[in-house]
């Protein structure tokens, strides 16, 4: 359509992109978390405060059934990154549901607070890359492979 292989008929191309971006997406969450956790000594001591607080702090009913369901999300989540990269028929569904459940989710952890700022860009790339992958699978030619009449594997 553009001449860009995102938008072109060439399903390869498009599973290679799909392939990087589940990369940059794992990469960039897992850079955050390393980063912060390795930087937050250098934070301002009112956020080193916070941070000693919530984490001596009893979780409420509330926090715990939201982990539980976080672990779940991750492990679908992985799952989904799994499936997408071979290219399984219900990966589409499994990766949309845990990106729906992860965004609801925030609302029964604590507030969320980027500790680092280079922490906060590489999570907004990791969200980016996410947000690319669903428009991917669902505004491209992808989308076919993973609809019932498409799917050859399943």
């Amino acid at each position: 359509m553009f001449g860009y292989p995102l938008f072109g008929r060439d399903k390869m191309n498009n599973h290679k992109i799909l392939k990087i971006l589940i990369v940059l997406e794992i990469l960039c969450g897992l850079t955050t978390i390393i980063i912060d956790l390795s930087l937050e000594s250098y934070l301002p001591q009112e956020f080193q405060q916070y941070i000693a607080r919530t984490k001596d702090a009893e979780l409420t009913a509330l926090q715990i059934f939201g982990s539980l369901i976080g672990v779940v999300v991750i492990v679908g989540q992985i799952v989904a990154w799994v499936g997408l990269w071979k290219l399984w028929k219900h990966a589409r569904l499994l990766y949309t549901i845990c990106v729906i459940i992860a965004v609801p989710l925030y609302l029964l952890l604590e507030p969320v607070v980027y500790y680092t700022t280079i922490g906060a860009i590489f999570s907004e790339i990791a969200t980016l890359a996410e947000g690319i992958i669903l428009g991917l699978l669902y505004f491209t030619n992808m989308k076919y492979y993973f609809s019932k009449e498409g799917a050859t594997n399943n």
